[in-house]
């Protein structure tokens, strides 16, 4: 018999959770309760240094980062000089290329000589799976998860939600937490020309009838001169190299899904679906699509289009949607786009979006099973959860100008009379933002801790004097607040029940999963876009022979996997 599905929060895990981050009693308690217990060298009185005086320069770990190519050398780093001076810290870093990390990785985990760490690897939950729990070479975190040693990571792990994103079916911690403020600019929004709204004289649509209004009149009224035909109001591209607004419409039939062609597990009126195989209603978004592909409210090489040529759409204002943020294209009149609200339609009396994941598990922060310095790998990950004093933020960031540990690569201050930080351009040799990141302040983009959570945010306005500028104040005076002012106003508020993005299931469960979609995603793709193209006929003849094609290929033993793991979450 099949083993059976392994996953997440099953009720044996949840005790499983309770016992190892909640009683002093837990099964599988390995850590010392008492600070003379621990190892000499490390300082558990502070939070600096974590290698006491006396031990600096004793213990170097050998640590494995994935860096971009604009990645500085680590001994030139900000970070490195940071750690060393003011933690007693010190690794010896070798780096691996985001660009190469699939095979790299794959060779240093079979290569038998792992190092102590290893940061922002990506991990996917399948390799976590298989190289935490199955092979046995990850450590077991939660072991060293508890007041004394880790006193940050421990109260994050007290949240459900934390505790349920890392922790595996053995109940064990392999990879540590990701944490997020409930910021909006994680929602996925569409913006809307607001001011073709203005000048059409109508209010933001909120129902698909009135989306579908707005986007003809839009066509007609060739409100940037361009001429009608030239003019795509519901932009974007379903092809390879470009992204969409089709999964709007797909949330306007009552999918919770960011999913462009319905492929992905989504809910529907609290019942897991796969849009694509939920055919009496996905129709309906396939209709849609070729009627604004005959008209020509979206582009004709809409399967072929990229993104360089949606840019260039935007910016000679060929559309009225865009996919993603404007100002992240370099187009300067930000002010007259807004995120549009997801909308209601006769098949779905509530608007709904997706809920983003405040807590991720990228497998950003890892360590080995055979290191001889668990506690001090501990220790160190536990700082970046740390966010009673401003290491949190000053380990993302850096230091602020003339501050204690600016250490000359500081760049930028909290500006009184603009009440907003300011960069310093000369200090970041008119580099952008986040090529002096990698390449003078930390080399990597960190994918653990909560250097992004809302009390570190809290915590480093207060360390520099400064305003706070997260949680529910935006400003529209620049590009990044009005975006975000915008679909908080708009879209945050719809957000529904998702399916679970993070799951964990066994190595043949996953092999089914994998050989499953593998053969009926891309056959959905490629028979969607025939549908929206006119390839094929859109008439009960055709879609029952849709829905028997996707039979054949196993779409109902999917659909129940997914069933099962959101089922087990609940």
């Amino acid at each position: 018999m099949k083993k059976a599905i392994a996953l997440l929060l099953s009720v044996v895990l949840i005790l499983s959770l309770t016992a190892c981050f909640g009683g002093e009693d837990g099964p599988d308690r390995k850590y010392p309760v008492n600070i003379e217990d621990y190892p000499e060298y490390l300082n558990l009185e502070s939070a600096y240094p974590v290698i006491k005086d006396e031990y600096a320069g004793t213990i170097k770990l050998r640590v494995a980062i994935a860096t971009t190519a604009t990645g500085g050398n680590w001994e030139d780093l900000w970070i490195c000089q940071y750690l060393r001076e003011k933690y007693n810290v010190e690794f010896e870093v070798f780096n691996v290329l985001d660009t190469a990390l699939g095979d790299r990785k794959s060779l240093l985990m079979s290569s038998g000589d792992l190092p102590d760490i290893m940061i922002s690897m990506q991990f996917t939950n399948d390799e976590i799976y298989q190289y935490g729990m199955e092979q046995g070479l990850l450590l077991e975190c939660d072991h060293y998860i508890n007041e004394i040693l880790t006193p940050n990571l421990y109260k994050y792990m007290q949240q459900r939600d934390v505790a349920s994103t890392c922790t595996l079916p053995d109940g064990h911690v392999y990879s540590l937490p990701w944490i997020f403020y409930d910021d909006p600019a994680l929602y996925n929004a569409t913006y809307i020309n607001q001011e073709w709204l203005d000048a059409l004289g109508v209010d933001m649509p909120a129902t698909l009838d009135e989306f579908v209004d707005v986007m003809y009149k839009m066509k007609e009224a060739n409100l940037s001169g361009l001429g009608s035909q030239n003019i795509y109001p519901f932009a974007g591209g379903m092809g390879q190299c470009s992204n969409s607004n089709a999964y709007f419409l797909l949330n306007a039939l009552g999918y919770v899904t960011n999913n462009n062609y319905g492929i992905d597990p989504a809910m529907r009126n609290g019942e897991v679906v796969i849009p694509a195989y939920d055919l009496d209603v996905y129709q309906e978004f396939l209709k849609l699509m070729h009627q604004f592909y005959v008209d020509g409210i979206v582009p004709k090489n809409l399967f072929t289009t990229n993104d360089t040529e949606q840019i260039a759409q935007l910016q000679n204002g060929a559309v009225g949607m865009y996919h993603d943020e404007v100002h992240a294209t370099g187009y300067k009149n930000y002010k007259a786009w807004t995120a549009a609200q997801p909308l209601t339609s006769q098949w779905s009396s509530t608007a709904v979006t997706t809920t983003p994941n405040r807590v991720r598990a990228n497998g950003g922060f890892v360590i080995s099973a055979d290191t001889e310095y668990p506690e001090l790998c501990m220790r160190i990950a536990d700082m970046w959860y740390n966010y009673t004093t401003d290491d949190c933020r000053a380990l993302w960031l850096g230091a602020q100008i003339d501050t204690e540990w600016d250490l000359g690569y500081a760049f930028n201050r909290w500006d009184n009379e603009k009440q907003d930080m300011v960069n310093d351009d000369k200090r970041m040799q008119n580099l952008d933002v986040w090529t002096y990141i990698y390449q003078e302040l930390i080399g990597f983009y960190p994918q653990w801790g909560a250097v992004e959570d809302e009390p570190a945010y809290k915590k480093h306005a207060e360390s520099i004097e400064g305003g706070y500028y997260t949680g529910m104040i935006y400003s529209s005076e620049d590009a990044e607040g009005h975006a975000r002012l915008t679909t908080q106003q708009n879209v945050v508020p719809y957000a529904a029940t998702t399916f679970p993005t993070i799951y964990y299931v066994d190595a043949d469960t996953m092999i089914e999963l994998t050989d499953l979609r593998t053969v009926i995603e891309p056959y959905v793709q490629e028979e969607v876009a025939k549908f929206i193209l006119g390839r094929r006929e859109i008439n009960d003849t055709e879609l029952a022979k849709f829905k028997s094609e996707l039979e054949s290929m196993g779409i109902q033993r999917l659909l129940d996997i997914y069933k099962e793991i959101y089922a087990a979450q609940q």
